[in-house]
């Protein structure tokens, strides 16, 4: 998906390490990090209505933009996940602080 974007924005197909390199040029407004457990607080937001929300919205997507399996990727308002063997790695913007 994200390549998807990517090349949407670009029209240029992106390479297999482009997202390293793309958050190395950003480093000033984009971090990543490994992910942690979820909390309780996190664990307790569940709610089967928003997730049939968002499944609904997602096959829309995933249709008009005609999106296969191979180039779908794990998204959420906190950034994307990219798969290292075991862990997980979680791209997301910098905070602010004014």
């Amino acid at each position: 998906m994200v390549r998807n974007f990517a090349f949407e924005i670009s029209r240029i197909t992106p390479r297999k390490n482009w997202v390293l390199r793309f958050i190395k040029r950003h480093k000033d407004k984009i971090k990543s990090s490994y992910l942690t457990l979820a909390d309780i607080a996190r664990k307790r937001a569940d709610n089967s209505y928003q997730y049939k929300l968002f499944y609904e919205l997602l096959k829309e997507k995933i249709e008009k933009y005609k999106i296969k399996v191979h180039n779908m990727y794990n998204m959420d308002k906190k950034g994307f996940l990219i798969s290292v063997l075991n862990k997980s790695k979680r791209i997301y913007t910098k905070l602010e602080v004014v």
